[in-house]
């Protein structure tokens, strides 16, 4: 919703040009949409919380194999997919740091007419490299640029959590001209 993918998504896939792989229309559109596109016009002002912008260490192993046995899709995107998920490429899609999908998410520029603000939780005190919040590192959270930076002590379901609470109103109300 807020960056420009280019190619960058498809590349990852395939080294064939996207219009020269053979497969059904119905799964060509809906790969379309996921793997090219643009910012949304209307948005404005994004928060991240707790967002792992370069993977997440979590994103492996048994967790992942849980998330994958709990989130099913309906069935026409299964028959449509099926092919396609038989494709080593497809088949590793997950949020860990080294997944080629991760990373070129990572390299993409938020479209500069796009506010953003980063809400960053963090377990324990001290310098924030190295630290986690359970699931999300601080290095994987934090991005350059961002209108500002909030860091919650609190694991990664902080949204929660009365300080995460009073970063967003206070965002919202920066963004509505209220202080």
């Amino acid at each position: 919703m807020a960056i420009h993918s280019g190619t960058r998504y498809w590349d990852n896939f395939s080294k064939a040009p996207f219009d020269e792989v053979k497969m059904a229309p119905e799964t060509r559109q809906l790969l379309q949409e996921a793997a090219f596109f643009d910012p949304v016009p209307t948005v404005k002002r994004v928060d991240f919380i707790a967002t792992p912008h370069r993977g997440s260490y979590r994103a492996t192993g048994w967790v992942l194999g849980l998330i994958r046995k709990i989130v099913t899709l309906p069935g026409t995107l299964v028959s449509q997919f099926q092919v396609l998920f038989k494709n080593q490429a497809f088949a590793a899609l997950n949020m860990s740091p080294g997944n080629p999908f991760t990373r070129a998410l990572a390299a993409s520029p938020i479209d500069p007419k796009i506010q953003t603000h980063s809400i960053i939780a963090v377990l324990g005190k001290g310098p924030l490299t190295g630290r986690t919040d359970g699931v999300v590192s601080y290095e994987s959270a934090h991005i350059e640029g961002v209108e500002s930076e909030k860091i919650i002590q609190s694991g990664h379901s902080t949204q929660s959590n009365p300080e995460t609470i009073e970063e967003v109103r206070r965002i919202l109300r920066t963004h509505l001209g209220v202080q």
